[in-house]
């Protein structure tokens, strides 16, 4: 008899346990992937720039002269606005090719084969160009004026938010018919939303660079031909946003 009435206690606590979880409103936690194509509207590119002397001070010298010569170029010819960035500036003593024969690398006197015939400066630049359709003619005469190893790696938007906002839309719009189906092929109902996290993030910003905007005005330049026009035609860019979310479900 006891041991009957101790079954019945065990059955009957499972059976309100298994009534208040049916009870409670459930969720659902589902992924939501969103995304949207805009035109850009600044190309990003690159281009190294050397000054050569028998000096450290003539190197840099000549390489200031060049790179004002390659700024004050490009503004005064072409319709493209700049930005100019400048950064990764070496300054290195340059010796015989015979001054290393093992190409071992290590550290010899500045004597005999190894003298120091001269120096040479460099310094990176990187420029924002607005249109970015106008990229491939800057590039071209940036070489044109003293550039090197010129290279165009990217088109993007200069202020990603109104992009950024619409790809968050739209991924909710996903999250959202993604839990109604699951909802519905499950019987239930869904609930308000409870809860959404971000799961990426991108940065679009640039550090340990000196930035110099450069004037509206044309600067004078000595007479020089019109630059190749080059025509650009960029892929829209893709901004996208994933997150999660969790809704209600009740049955």
């Amino acid at each position: 008899m006891r041991q009957g009435a101790i079954i019945s206690l065990t059955m009957l606590a499972a059976l309100s346990c298994f009534s208040k979880a049916f009870a409670d409103p459930g969720s659902i936690v589902v992924t939501g992937y969103g995304e949207v194509r805009t035109p850009p509207d600044i190309a990003t590119a690159t281009f190294d720039l050397r000054g050569e002397g028998a000096s450290p001070d003539i190197a840099t010298t000549n390489l200031v002269k060049k790179s004002d010569a390659v700024i004050r170029g490009i503004s005064a010819i072409t319709k493209a606005k700049l930005t100019i960035a400048t950064s990764k500036l070496n300054v290195t003593a340059v010796r015989a090719a015979n001054c290393d024969p093992e190409g071992d690398g290590r550290s010899r006197l500045s004597a005999g084969a190894c003298a120091v015939s001269g120096y040479l400066a460099t310094m990176e630049m990187t420029a924002e160009i607005s249109p970015p359709t106008e990229a491939g003619t800057v590039l071209g005469l940036a070489v044109r004026l003293g550039g090197e190893n010129a290279n165009l790696y990217r088109f993007s938007l200069r202020d990603p938010t109104d992009a950024q906002r619409q790809a968050l839309t739209n991924a909710l719009s996903n999250a959202r018919s993604k839990a109604l189906a699951i909802a519905e092929g499950a019987g239930m109902h869904l609930g308000p939303l409870l809860n959404v996290r971000d799961r990426a993030t991108e940065d679009y910003g640039f550090s340990d660079n000196v930035t110099a905007p450069l004037m509206d005005s044309p600067v004078a330049m000595a007479i020089m031909p019109p630059p190749v026009p080059v025509v650009m035609n960029p892929e829209p860019v893709l901004t996208s946003a994933q997150i999660i979310v969790t809704y209600s479900v009740a049955p």
